[in-house]
């Protein structure tokens, strides 16, 4: 009956890697000279091989942002 307790007592180890994200900045830089520049999905990353630390990605913008605005008026009156 004793290796049964034993077992249930034993302290499970977590087998979580911890990995760092990536940091979400509006303007990128270059922390080393071994990051580089990388567009992937309409955005623009930071990438280093040596310091995974210096991963960052660029805010992606909002939609309305990038509208393009096709015409526009300044009167009182909407003409619809």
């Amino acid at each position: 009956m004793e290796p049964i307790a034993s077992s249930l007592l034993r302290p499970t180890v977590p087998l979580v890697e911890q990995v760092a994200g990536f940091k979400v900045k509006g303007r990128l830089r270059r922390r080393c000279k071994d990051c580089y520049f990388v567009i992937r999905q309409e955005r623009l990353y930071v990438i280093c091989k040596t310091h995974p630390r210096h991963k960052q990605m660029a805010m992606k913008q909002r939609d309305y942002k990038s509208w393009i605005l096709t015409h526009a008026t300044q009167s009182k009156v909407r003409p619809y």
